[in-house]
């Protein structure tokens, strides 16, 4: 990802307090937040990196005893403040910061769980190696890494092509012709493009082998899985454990 490309994403998100989830009604949000909580289970201590304005935050909270809760937004915080004090959330600790600076931010801190959703995409492939590598630092024994909702790089000609509707339909007569034409549509634009980098209005797209090698490198084993939510049906989401020697 380029250094402008990075900054425009930095800057758009310091401007909202809506994390712009594909479908935004509550069922469809009720839906969403049982997938996070089946993945990171239950526990003592999660570390939540990139937590947005806290719509699922009230979900964690009956899960985990204590969260620390981080975003770099501050209009987000100021949101998911809100919402705890709403529903008299005590136990979670809203914290500002860059999830990149994670090993100052959470110094002489462990944690049983360390959660990630939808936020992996804003960093490079080595700065996710780095952040893996930070975050197995920071669990406690027996603790897991949740990287959730990460686009899948193989998808992306289809999700150019809107292959993935809001309501999680889909063509599959059609996709052979949608791929096709993705394909063509990005050939053109990396042909006519000025701007290096193009992220496709999303930013990494990763593969398997991106974690498999960053599992590796880290001493971490991952387990991988699809999204069951249908409008992120182009993103997986991938497990991780520190390995025991």
């Amino acid at each position: 990802m380029s250094t402008r490309v990075k900054q425009d994403f930095e800057s758009y998100w310091a401007q909202t307090d809506n994390t712009f989830h594909a479908n935004q009604d509550q069922a469809s949000l009720n839906k969403y937040a049982a997938e996070i909580c089946y993945l990171v289970g239950f526990g003592h201590r999660l570390l939540d990196c990139g937590c947005g304005n806290g719509d699922f935050l009230p979900e964690l909270s009956r899960h985990f005893k204590k969260i620390t809760a981080i975003d770099f937004s501050e209009k987000m915080l100021e949101k998911a403040s809100e919402q705890l004090q709403k529903e008299g959330i005590g136990h979670v600790e809203l914290m500002r910061g860059d999830i990149r600076d994670l090993k100052e931010l959470c110094k002489k801190e462990t944690f049983d769980v360390i959660l990630c959703n939808a936020a992996l995409q804003y960093l490079t492939v080595t700065e996710a190696e780095q952040f893996v590598r930070t975050c197995k630092g920071l669990l406690n024994e027996n603790g897991k890494l949740v990287l959730m909702n990460i686009p899948d790089r193989k998808l992306k000609s289809l999700y150019l092509t809107n292959l993935y509707k809001d309501d999680g339909s889909r063509s599959d007569m059609a996709m052979f012709f949608q791929s096709l034409r993705a394909r063509f549509y990005l050939f053109r634009k990396k042909l006519f493009s000025n701007r290096k980098g193009d992220s496709a209005q999303i930013g990494t797209w990763f593969t398997y082998h991106d974690f498999k090698n960053i599992a590796s490198k880290s001493g971490m084993s991952c387990y991988f899985s699809y999204s069951m939510y249908p409008p992120y049906g182009y993103r997986f989401h991938v497990e991780m454990y520190p390995q025991r020697s």
